[in-house]
């Protein structure tokens, strides 16, 4: 229940409603609702953006949605993401490794100008 009420508070605190989050991320405001509920989890490619959505780090919305354990980290929590690869369309697909090649960059010090999967054009 952590996870929703984080959610629903942050949102607030942005000073969005239920339907304008959803716009934002392609999903139904009913999913957000279930999402603020407690009755369902966002996937966890969603979870990255939310995380943007909300100006939330990305690392500390896995935890609380339970795909990251205490102590663990995104590096770690690869495990839990990987599994749910192959259910993702191309744009969800793009947004997780997006995601990912941001971090990366994050942590080598890099700016990350050249994305790999991108071609040039």
């Amino acid at each position: 229940m952590i996870f929703a009420e984080t959610l629903r508070s942050r949102r607030s605190e942005m000073r969005m409603n239920q339907r304008d989050l959803a716009a934002q991320l392609g999903v139904k405001q009913q999913t957000v609702s279930r999402w603020e509920s407690g009755t369902a989890l966002p996937r966890p490619d969603r979870v990255a953006q939310l995380a943007k959505a909300l100006g939330m780090n990305r690392g500390d919305l896995l935890h609380l949605a339970g795909y990251l354990g205490d102590g663990d980290d995104i590096e770690s929590g690869v495990g839990i993401v990987l599994p749910a690869l192959p259910k993702l369309n191309d744009e969800e697909l793009r947004t997780v490794l997006d995601a990912a090649w941001e971090e990366h960059c994050r942590r080598a010090g890099s700016n990350g100008d050249s994305v790999p999967w991108r071609s040039a054009g």
